[in-house]
């Protein structure tokens, strides 16, 4: 009996795991591009922009909340100090952390690192945010998750609800003006 009881939940547990897995990858990879016109995206631009920067040339890179983008002039500090600027100023409620782990292999030893710390808080990381970056970018989800399985296992279910909404508010609010509605299929 306790035998019998034991094998249907693990069945049962099993079915649903493989079932969770299966929703996950098909909403998360499947359902690409709702997220483009979101500012969040922004980082993404930020980020590839750094990535393909010269690999031994010696670079600035701010990084910080989103008021760092309006706080250092680029264009100015760059034409001053004859080094590229690369800035990764975004929604500090995605996390610093994220940013710092994903910029930190970009980063060579003469670069110079404009960070004020006050935006700083060890292993923050605002998945909802995050996955809004992520969306469509598999080779940073796999950057990410190689490092924080967890932080996606516990949070991946919002992700399903959340994409699911934004493909059903896309259907809803097609051709109408809206304010706030983030959600584009392109």
């Amino acid at each position: 009996m306790v035998k019998k009881l034991y094998f249907k939940l693990t069945t049962l547990t099993a079915i649903v795991a493989i079932v969770f897995t299966g929703l996950f990858v098909g909403v998360f990879f499947g359902i690409k591009g709702i997220y483009n016109s979101h500012f969040q995206k922004g980082y993404v631009y930020q980020y590839r922009a750094l990535q393909n920067a010269e690999k031994n040339k010696p670079k600035i890179i701010v990084v910080g909340g989103s008021y760092m983008t309006f706080a250092v002039n680029s264009r100015k500090l760059s034409e001053y100090t004859g080094m590229p600027v690369y800035t990764l100023g975004i929604h500090s409620g995605m996390g610093m952390s994220y940013v710092f782990e994903t910029a930190k292999e970009f980063i060579n030893k003469n670069d110079i690192i404009i960070f004020p710390f006050s935006d700083y808080t060890p292993k923050e990381y605002g998945m909802g945010l995050i996955y809004i970056s992520l969306d469509g970018e598999s080779d940073m989800f796999w950057q990410f998750f190689k490092s924080h399985p967890f932080e996606i296992l516990k949070t991946a279910g919002s992700e399903i609800c959340d994409k699911l909404w934004g493909v059903l508010s896309y259907f809803k609010w097609k051709g109408k003006k809206t304010e706030g509605v983030y959600y584009v299929i392109v």
